[in-house]
């Protein structure tokens, strides 16, 4: 193997390992009538929370959490750099 070859694809190698970053599944909400998922700035996730099968549950004023039974809205799973 020439010494331009094993250099290109150990320059290959450390820019691969620099540049592969980790991808983290987190829990949205996303509007089906306009087929948009929602940014923090359009919904308070702080007041929201979802179980194991993606059942969302709002904090309501007295402090009890409530299923919410939606069709306009439902939890998806969205994938972002870590």
């Amino acid at each position: 193997m020439s010494k331009d070859k094993k250099f290109h694809e150990k320059t290959d190698k450390m820019f691969s390992e620099k540049l592969n970053y980790k991808v983290r599944q987190i829990v949205r909400v996303k509007n089906i009538k306009e087929n948009k998922v929602l940014s923090v700035d359009e919904i308070n996730y702080s007041r929201l929370m979802f179980d194991s099968e993606l059942n969302m549950y709002k904090l309501n004023e007295y402090g009890y959490w409530n299923l919410v039974a939606s069709e306009t809205f439902k939890p998806v799973i969205v994938e972002v750099m870590a």
